[in-house]
């Protein structure tokens, strides 16, 4: 059975702590931000590249082509993505904004609840005050 259009199964919990942990965080309720630096420091690419065969037995088979089967050749951009996918089975995602760190743009990010994020990422629009005249 298919738990969404990613996963055959839901990935466990202890796998995703795992990663969350080669992402240099503590856990899942950890606040605190990362970017492309901190996953040079904890060797996150590296950690991922022993992951073919855990992450492959949850993914649909055409997903896992797609995402798992070349992950020796995994870039940041792709680590994030299938973290963000594992984050999501939890109803948690990842938030994003830029930051300069020492006069060069990158990416930050953050774990958040769905909750949060949608808050976050909402536009507050006061309401107009619209009069209709009928003559």
């Amino acid at each position: 059975m298919v738990v969404n259009q990613l996963f055959i199964k839901t990935p466990p919990f202890e796998l995703i702590t795992r990663i969350i942990n080669a992402f240099g965080l503590n856990d899942i309720n950890d606040t605190r931000e990362f970017s492309k630096i901190d996953m040079d420091k904890h060797k996150t690419l590296d950690y991922f590249h022993t992951l073919e065969k855990e992450l492959g037995e949850y993914y649909i088979p055409c997903k896992r082509k797609e995402y798992i089967d070349n992950i020796k050749n995994i870039v940041y951009k792709e680590a994030i993505t299938i973290f963000r996918q594992l984050l999501k089975t939890y109803n948690y995602d990842l938030y994003s904004k830029e930051r300069f760190i020492k006069g060069t743009k990158y990416l930050v990010y953050k774990i958040v609840t769905k909750l949060d994020k949608s808050k976050k990422t909402k536009k507050k629009i006061k309401p107009k005050e619209i009069v209709i005249v009928f003559d």
